[in-house]
């Protein structure tokens, strides 16, 4: 679950997003809105592990809607100020935030999804989220998660910006 090092280079979150939305829900019955405006800074980062953390988070909501529905992607650039909430060092960060309307999960399983090979699933190995948070802290960044039962979950995740959008590097 730990990962390796990320290789990165300067990428569009909104891409990356539009990108694996599109490819982990083709052919289901959800629906996948995603709300980037154009104005949300790149990133410097490792487009396959980013997509990956996406990738597991958005089967993981798919999963949570057998029944169909809405998953919802929405980004704002924040600027955090020192000794914030989220532990993380001062500056330029891009907000991502996934919703779900899927069955949600109780506290007792909220306290452990980043946990190493906790799973509540039958098939499931436990990695998908453990790695996601990997990931995400080896990028400098923060993953943290509610939910509400019979109501669905949301993740944020924070991830250092470079502080300028990514048409700029095209």
């Amino acid at each position: 679950a730990r990962g390796g090092e990320p290789i990165r280079k300067v990428i569009s979150i909104q891409n990356i997003v539009n990108e694996t939305v599109e490819l982990v829900l083709r052919g289901s019955n959800i629906k996948g809105i995603v709300e980037i405006p154009d104005s949300i800074d790149a990133i410097d980062a490792d487009e396959g592990q980013i997509s990956q953390v996406l990738h597991n988070i958005i089967i993981n909501a798919s999963q949570a809607m057998p029944g169909g529905g809405t998953l919802t992607a929405t980004a704002q650039n924040k600027i955090l100020a020192d000794n914030n909430a989220l532990f993380l060092l001062p500056g330029k960060y891009v907000q991502l935030t996934i919703t779900d309307q899927g069955c949600g999960m109780p506290d007792d399983v909220m306290k452990r999804i980043f946990d190493p090979y906790f799973t509540t699933k039958p098939a499931g190995n436990g990695l998908g989220l453990a790695s996601a948070h990997s990931i995400i802290k080896r990028h400098g960044g923060h993953i943290g998660a509610s939910s509400v039962v019979g109501k669905g979950a949301t993740f944020t995740i924070h991830l250092p910006s470079i502080g300028e959008t990514y048409s700029k590097y095209q």
